[in-house]
């Protein structure tokens, strides 16, 4: 690939399309244009995969199902999709749901029009990067040797989309990446497919939430759900107990605490534990709030007013799940 291609979609010819197609041009990428998913498929194809991400500006589509938007886009190349939105505070609550929607899918990042120039060149090169590693892995599906892998590499795949999570890198990487040792590929999606659930139980969470009867609310449906749980009613009790020896595998952080924000403790928690998953809680559906949050690192954004305690354990178990998959694939890989 002489240059890095990218691709725009937007429905209305604007300043933005023409700042990021002069932005990226003058940093070598090869830039095409298109107004309509269609059009944008058309040239994925007429690409056969030379395009490796897509910027997607979505402020006149927010009605659309983001699950189908990224399949249109994502098949069969898998380009990285940046998505571009603009709006203002009174559109924050009509937006923050697509974009978390959006992410799930397998949206790589997302811009807030306006922007500068180096976040579009930052996300637009992570992005690059990350197609290029995905697309080893592919070419290296031509080899003999990987052709009963992908039997299992599929199963793994629909066994995994059922929980609404994503393969991460180091199991494409186990899959399909040469490797000196033999692995048990029937034992390997055997395991996968049935993660150790009844383990999960005695897990520690923590709750990191200033309002004392929504904390005492969760610990008690936390505990007759056989979790441990840990309490903290402000980010100063929640740091003192990240500073102890604790295993925490999943936090429940509120974004308000009174003495400082969720956001605030994510680096200590990520510092302290870095294998601990985070769900957001938060009566905020703030749009920059919400991507700050999952860029730090958090494991999904939950707005209480559409969560329920049943949902908040489904999170936690998809979270456990996620932390499973992850120290089980490691093994193998190191």
């Amino acid at each position: 690939m002489s240059r890095l291609e990218t691709l725009i979609i937007s429905k209305d010819n604007n300043f933005y399309e023409e700042f990021f197609q002069s932005v990226l041009e003058s940093n070598r990428f090869l830039v095409k244009r298109a107004a309509t998913i269609a059009e944008a498929r058309d040239l994925l194809h007429q690409s056969n995969g030379a395009i490796g991400s897509i910027f997607l500006d979505i402020t006149e589509t927010s009605d659309k199902d983001p699950a189908e938007y990224m399949h249109d886009l994502r098949n069969p190349f898998f380009p990285e999709v940046i998505l571009c939105v603009k709006t203002d505070k009174d559109d924050d609550k009509t937006f923050a749901r697509p974009i978390i929607d959006y992410i799930r899918s397998g949206a790589h990042g997302v811009i807030r029009l306006p922007t500068y120039e180096s976040e579009v060149l930052w996300l637009a090169k992570k992005a690059l990067t990350l197609y290029l590693t995905r697309k080893r892995v592919i070419d290296n599906l031509e080899h003999p040797d990987y052709s009963d892998r992908m039997a299992q590499f599929f199963n793994l795949l629909m066994s995994r989309k059922e929980r609404g999570l994503p393969l991460s890198y180091k199991e494409l990487e186990l899959f399909f990446l040469p490797k000196n040792k033999s692995l048990d590929m029937e034992e390997i999606t055997e395991k996968v497919k049935r993660p150790p659930v009844d383990d999960y139980k005695n897990t520690t969470i923590l709750v990191v939430e200033d309002e004392i009867k929504t904390s005492e609310w969760y610990k008690d449906y936390l505990e007759r759900n056989c979790f441990n749980v840990l309490v903290a009613n402000s980010g100063e009790k929640a740091l003192e107990i990240l500073g102890r020896s604790h295993t925490i595998h999943v936090v429940i952080l509120d974004v308000e605490l009174g003495d400082m924000t969720g956001n605030d403790l994510i680096p200590t928690i990520k510092k302290n534990y870095p294998k601990a998953e985070i769900i957001m809680v938060t009566a905020f559906t703030e749009f920059d709030l919400i991507i700050n949050t999952l860029r730090l690192g958090a494991f999904d954004y939950l707005v209480k007013s559409e969560t329920d305690l049943s949902i908040i354990n489904q999170k936690i178990i998809q979270a456990l799940h996620k932390r499973y998959f992850e120290d089980f694939f490691q093994d193998y890989l190191e």
